[in-house]
Parts: structure tokens; sequence; C-alpha cells
């Protein structure tokens, strides 16, 4: 019985994660960019996504310049000259 749990849980996280895709893809490429730019290390980019998977419900940009991780200039430069 222990294993069935596991895998229904194991089930449901992977529908949990399906469902958010779209926002963490857009999320992830945030944090893509500003490493590319040398504004922010993997280690950085895993702390804020992190928060987000424990609820935290700013975007990405958001959750690191609150964390003094990046300045809100470096975030708008980067989406400015993504091709969003």
């Amino acid at each position: 019985m222990c294993g069935l749990r596991r895998l229904r849980r194991a089930a449901r996280n992977e529908t949990d994660v399906a469902e958010d895709l779209p926002a963490m893809k857009a999320q992830l490429r945030v944090g893509q960019l500003l490493v590319r730019k040398g504004k922010l290390t993997l280690t950085q980019v895993s702390q804020v996504l992190s928060l987000q998977r424990h609820g935290d419900t700013r975007q990405f940009g958001q959750i690191a310049v609150a964390l003094g991780l990046v300045s809100e200039r470096d975030v708008a430069l980067v989406l400015l000259s993504s091709d969003r």
C-alpha cells in the first residue's frame, strides 16, 4: 500500500508540474537571460525558483530584486533585450 501512495503522489506532482510548465518556462527564461548576462548564478536562479515552488506568487524578477540579487534595471534590460 505504501508503494501505491507514492505512485499516486508522484502522478499528482507530475500533473502539477505539467500545469505550471508555461509559467515555469517564462520564469526560467528570465533566469537564463540574467545568467547569460552575468547578473545571476545558477544557484541564485534555483533559490528564486525554490521560493516560487513553495508558494511565492511573485514573478521571477520581482523575487530576485527583493532578495537583492539583481536590480530592477537588470531585469528590465534583459526583458527588453529578449524577443518577448
